[in-house]
């Protein structure tokens, strides 16, 4: 019995339908830290004002569940350098 020897069994995965559908990348390299996808969508995006040069969005979450999808591609349409992408899984 491997509960006596004291291992866990394999952790079951979540089924897909419970899986992100999409996930988020920023070309930081691009970025310049306008901000605009942080006023979009406050759940999933910050902007780093620390270190050198321009400021840099930071993604909190980069899989974030479909209740924020629109929020994401708006954050998406509506950044002045178009660095940020919304990748499908």
């Amino acid at each position: 019995d491997s509960q006596a020897l004291g291992t866990l069994p394999p952790e079951i995965p979540p089924p897909r339908a419970l899986m992100p559908k999409f996930r988020i990348e920023v070309d930081h390299l691009l970025c310049q830290g306008h901000g605009v996808c942080m006023d979009e969508c406050p759940e999933v995006f910050e902007v780093d004002y620390e270190g050198e040069g321009y400021a840099k969005v930071k993604v909190k979450n980069r899989d974030p569940g479909e209740e924020l999808r629109s929020k994401v591609q708006d954050a998406v349409d509506y950044c002045p350098n178009r660095v940020i992408t919304l990748i499908e899984i």
